[in-house]
């Protein structure tokens, strides 16, 4: 079966299922894009010669061409969708998206203060009319991330530069050992 009736088919499944318009419009654009990459790289548009490969190059050529994350989601949704459909209506025998992963891009470390940093909110917390609970608040929030802990400091954990900071900018004693 060719590509362009499997589409069609599909489309007239969600037409059925009474999928809104905008669902049955990204579904055609997920259509013609992969059926013009196929196209381009010299595929012979049967359905039943689509590969995991050929479905991987074209979530690497949506990502080259600079689509975002949840664009080349939403194709990947389209494609397992459409796939999925055409082999549990027995149009396909077999699935080329069960082994395509969706496409991530890596995820990015937080901004994080500096020692310099801290000593200043520190500082600005002291000054404040309610300098104790605004110290509080600082240490309580903002010391544990920057131990990479989602507790407040135990005794046993200030070993790094980041605890001795702590306690030159708190004046702690207590956490001294």
């Amino acid at each position: 079966m060719h590509l362009d009736e499997l589409w069609q088919r599909h489309a007239r499944h969600l037409k059925l299922r009474k999928r809104s318009a905008y669902t049955l419009t990204f579904y055609d654009a997920t259509a013609r894009a992969l059926r013009t990459h196929l196209e381009e790289a010299g595929h012979s548009l049967l359905a039943q010669a689509v590969t995991v490969n050929d479905l991987r190059v074209f979530m690497e050529h949506l990502e080259a061409r600079g689509l975002a994350e949840g664009g080349i989601d939403a194709h990947y949704r389209a494609l397992k969708g459409m796939f999925s459909w055409a082999v549990r209506d027995e149009l396909l025998d077999r699935n080329p998206t069960l082994r395509l992963e969706r496409v991530h891009r890596p995820h990015r470390l937080m901004v994080t203060l500096g020692a310099d940093e801290y000593r200043r909110l520190l500082d600005v917390a002291r000054r404040g009319p309610y300098r104790e609970r605004e110290t509080a608040i600082v240490v309580t929030l903002l010391i544990p991330a920057q131990l990479g802990h989602s507790r407040a400091p135990c005794r046993r954990r200030l070993g790094s530069s980041a605890a001795r900071t702590f306690r030159h900018a708190t004046g702690n004693r207590a956490f001294n050992a």
